[in-house]
């Protein structure tokens, strides 16, 4: 296997041990404080899963600042920060 086929493998099967079967919770934007925590300018979309844990978009990996979400509804087609 190629190594980037078995990092695609690899990160799949992390992803969906711990997000598979998850429930959302509540949606809410960042606090002031999670926001300059993290030394972004907006404020991101949290959400908040059942088991206590928390999903938000950022830029990059390196996490520079938020990001957006794209999604397939067509009266929501994007989250973004604010």
């Amino acid at each position: 296997m190629y190594p980037e086929k078995k990092f695609e493998k690899d990160f799949i099967a992390k992803a969906k041990k711990y997000l598979l079967g998850r429930t959302i919770t509540d949606i809410r934007f960042m606090s002031e404080e999670e926001r300059d925590n993290n030394a972004w300018d907006k404020r991101g979309i949290v959400i908040i899963l059942d088991d206590g844990n928390i999903l938000y978009p950022m830029s990059d990996e390196e996490g520079n600042d938020t990001g957006a979400i794209g999604t397939s509804y067509k009266q929501l087609n994007v989250i973004g920060g604010i």
